[in-house]
């Protein structure tokens, strides 16, 4: 509808949107434009839009256009309440993004302003903004002289962008202080698996290093900390009854070992419970469904079946007792690592893992990332 309207196909030199913004040169009267922008909030009743306009300078995005003869001249274009945003160079991110950031920001410069003496007064204000955020000087230097001989038309070509597809392995891991260190330690003992892995083509090339932001005081300070809402009531006289009990109404009960203190198979080591379990949590009851339903079908390549099949045991033979659980976080976080890492450090303090036990998976990656 807009490209039919006879006052845009008479007077509409150029017509931009970027997402909700547009930029419409007009080389009618006011009252026209004034009109067209009139049929334009009239198509949708929940879409209203403001006009600003003006026969010399004008603003759009960061960009300011103004008429000069019968051309235009473009210039960068800052709001009097900005301010200076530019990630500081002790910020805890990768070294190689904060030396490019003044190469992106030199190179915005040169793409938007038209005018030679425009852009070297631009140039020194923007050097001066990244020298308030501790940027130091060989660094500016260094991304000014990749410009230098790059013409203007040139930055604003588009660039082609040719995707291959890698075959290298991706490794992905939270950027830590520690992420430097442990790239130098793969990319140093890679040729250990190049020459056991010889026919393994992934192998033959070091790995890309990706990384996911870590937890930051953001994530840990994002709202006060005053306990829990409802503490929770003691309903009995006595003390609070710790340790694993059947919940009475489910087909686990039967498999649940009672009490709330539980032996090393092999040392004979005394462990307490300290906390209230029963099985009526849909996660207990499906983790134990699950073990039954495998025992069932003879799936030996799981733990759990090939050692009642080897040992000759009966389902009714499995039992399970709740040692330990993870609250919710109330600050918020991976639940489901924290889980994890319990486990693991379950897996390490009884010693279970295969063959003392029947875990045959056992990481510390979980508490390196």
């Amino acid at each position: 509808m807009v490209y039919d309207n006879p006052l845009f196909r008479e007077h509409c030199i150029l017509y931009i949107r970027y997402i909700d913004d547009l930029l419409v040169l007009w080389d009618g009267t006011m009252d026209s434009l004034v009109e067209f922008h009139t049929f334009l909030n009239g198509m949708e009743e929940t879409l209203k839009s403001t006009n600003t306009s003006d026969r010399v300078t004008i603003n759009f995005l960061d960009v300011q256009l103004t008429r000069v003869g019968t051309g235009l001249k473009t210039d960068l274009f800052r709001k009097t309440t900005d301010k200076n945003s530019v990630l500081h160079y002790t910020s805890f991110h990768p070294k190689p993004l904060r030396d490019s950031l003044p190469l992106s920001q030199y190179t915005r410069l040169k793409r938007i302003v038209s005018n030679d003496s425009d852009l070297q007064k631009e140039k020194g204000e923007m050097t001066s903004r990244f020298m308030e955020r501790g940027y130091p000087h060989d660094i500016l230097d260094m991304n000014k002289r990749k410009l230098q001989n790059r013409s203007r038309e040139d930055l604003l070509c588009p660039l082609k962008r040719y995707t291959q597809k890698s075959d290298r392995l991706m490794f992905v891991s939270k950027y830590t202080t520690a992420s430097r260190h442990v790239g130098n330690i793969i990319r140093r003992h890679w040729h250990i698996l190049q020459s056991c892995h010889q026919d393994i083509p992934s192998f033959q090339q070091p790995p890309m290093l990706a990384y996911k932001r870590g937890r930051n005081l953001k994530d840990q300070l994002v709202k006060a900390d005053i306990g829990g809402k409802c503490p929770s009531k003691q309903l009995f006289l006595q003390n609070p009854k710790f340790g694993t009990f059947p919940c009475l109404h489910c087909t686990q009960c039967n498999s649940v070992t009672k009490g709330n203190i539980f032996y090393h198979p092999h040392r004979g080591n005394k462990y307490e419970i300290k906390k209230y379990f029963t099985c009526e949590s849909s996660f207990v009851r499906d983790r134990i469904s699950k073990h039954k339903s495998t025992i069932r079908r003879g799936l030996t390549a799981l733990p759990v079946p090939a050692h009642f099949q080897s040992a000759r045991h009966s389902i009714s033979q499995l039992k399970f007792q709740v040692i330990d659980s993870v609250e919710a976080p109330r600050r918020g976080g991976n639940r489901l690592l924290m889980l994890k890492k319990l486990e693991m450090m379950w897996i390490h303090k009884l010693d279970t893992i295969w063959p003392r036990g029947l875990n045959r998976e056992y990481t510390p990656a979980n508490f390196i990332f």
